[in-house]
């Protein structure tokens, strides 16, 4: 079976490069009058009708109130005590975000029962002592396995939790927790980002040669995104996680086969041994098919991470116990955690990926209005941020200082006669939003004209690739005044 089986097709998306073009329309609805400008890109109102901060709007800027330290463990309780020392580090400075840092320990049943060893690992656990957050012990009353421990591990409901998995023969850097909340800020929220990992990955899955010579690029030491998973330190993002279990849960029950034609990992999971503890996959798979990614930061000296893989005994490795990288801790090495906003990306084969621009257009019909003033307010603040397409309509009549500033700020115009106009304007531009949206774009925006300005780019948080062809994104707010640099 594949994995668009009749039961997992509502998670299962269209395979990489087989999306339909369409135009995405995207409307600014203003909701509220005020006395003198609104903003539509940052601002919005409540329903109580108060201003708040902008920085509300956007979840992927507002740190949830709890993160979750999820650590899976059976009976190496050395392992486990290495690991929560690390996680003690003073240097992690959980108390620098405003939110608890709680801990779930999770710990497996062997195969052969509750042996002393799994019993002491209990019994240590539950007497941690972590000062940031809680504590809570899970104890399996059978054997899960590595997979389905994973797939346990952490159910979030809403799209703002933060949460980090780690397998307890890792050791983290004492900056682990500053760079994943960090990515959180940036990227939590992004469509084609499945999580963050603190791994130094150096696997190349492909088979067929289309590799990269010299292995997987440090890009300069910034942020980026690889095709592969790192499992290593793993803190996904909470929507997609959510989604991906959902979709998992059903391929489990139809026995949905994973396998990614050219991928190493595939090989991997088809041996019978590893198809019970081998959950990266079911990931694999998923990501794949839903052209995503996971982030990556590798610090400058090439013997570091932010975190550190032993390798102990156990369903994955056998033979001698090692450290693979270690820690970091100078933030220089890793940029002093800026993230760019549009972080490289690499295939599977560890190439550059060439990023597919989208085209954009944004429309508004400035019929009514015959200052020159309200045009280059208008188009001044748009073109701050913003250098695609605009389109314009605007009376037969306007005058030749409002062409001036149109042609100044290159943007383009129409010509409408509103005598002729059968309906009321507020109708009759629906019509003209339809004509000037063309399949030429792949996104337009109408927005209103006389009340808008820009703060920052229009397009920013519409998700590029989200495949919807109709969005309403209603963002309105009172403004008391405008600063000089938004005229």
């Amino acid at each position: 079976m594949d994995g668009r089986h009749l039961g997992c097709l509502h998670y299962t998306p269209m395979a990489p490069g087989r999306r339909h073009r369409s135009l995405r329309l995207l409307l600014v609805a203003v909701l509220v009058n005020i006395s003198f400008w609104q903003s539509t890109i940052v601002t919005d109102v409540t329903e109580s009708g108060k201003t708040e901060d902008a920085s509300s709007l956007y979840p992927s800027k507002r740190l949830p109130k709890v993160f979750t330290i999820v650590i899976l463990t059976m009976n190496r309780l050395n392992s486990l005590q290495r690991l929560v020392g690390s996680l003690m580090n003073e240097g992690c400075q959980y108390g620098h975000h405003d939110e608890a840092v709680n801990i779930e320990i999770h710990v497996d049943r062997p195969k052969d029962g509750g042996t002393t060893a799994w019993l002491e690992t209990i019994s240590w656990a539950s007497n941690l002592s972590w000062p940031y957050g809680e504590v809570d012990v899970v104890a399996a009353k059978e054997n899960q396995g590595l997979r389905d421990s994973w797939f346990n591990a952490w159910r979030p409901e809403g799209d703002n939790e933060r949460a980090i998995i780690l397998e307890d023969d890792v050791e983290v850097s004492k900056l682990w927790y500053s760079w994943v909340n960090g990515a959180y800020d940036s990227y939590g929220q992004n469509s084609d980002v499945a999580g963050f990992s603190l791994q130094r990955q150096n696997v190349i899955p492909l088979t067929d040669g289309r590799i990269r010579k010299g292995g997987i690029s440090a890009n300069d030491n910034e942020a980026f995104l690889y095709s592969l998973l790192g499992s290593i330190g793993f803190a996904p993002t909470a929507r997609i996680w959510r989604e991906f279990l959902e979709w998992t849960d059903c391929a489990l029950e139809h026995d949905v086969d994973v396998y990614v034609d050219g991928l190493i990992t595939s090989r991997w999971w088809r041996k019978p041994k590893n198809k019970r503890s081998m959950w990266e996959q079911h990931l694999v798979y998923y990501m794949y098919h839903q052209n995503m990614f996971c982030l990556y930061q590798f610090p400058k000296n090439s013997a570091l991470g932010l975190a550190s893989h032993w390798k102990e005994n156990g369903e994955h490795f056998k033979g001698k116990t090692r450290s693979s990288h270690g820690l970091v801790e100078d933030p220089a090495e890793l940029g002093n955690f800026r993230f760019p906003s549009e972080p490289n990306k690499f295939d599977w084969g560890a190439n550059p990926v060439t990023p597919t621009r989208r085209k954009t257009l944004i429309v508004s019909a400035a019929l009514g209005d015959q200052e020159p003033d309200t045009f280059s307010s208008f188009l001044s603040s748009l073109r701050k941020h913003y250098s695609g397409d605009v389109m314009m309509a605007i009376a037969t009549n306007a005058s030749p200082e409002i062409r001036s500033v149109l042609a100044k700020y290159n943007a383009k115009h129409s010509e409408v006669d509103i005598s002729n106009v059968q309906h009321s304007m507020d109708i009759h531009r629906f019509k003209l939003y339809s004509k000037y949206c063309t399949s030429e774009y792949d996104y337009c925006m109408a927005i209103d004209f006389r009340d808008s300005f820009f703060q920052d780019h229009p397009f920013k948080y519409v998700n590029m690739d989200g495949g919807h062809d109709l969005i309403f994104q209603s963002l309105g707010r009172s403004v008391k005044a405008i600063s000089d640099h938004w005229k």
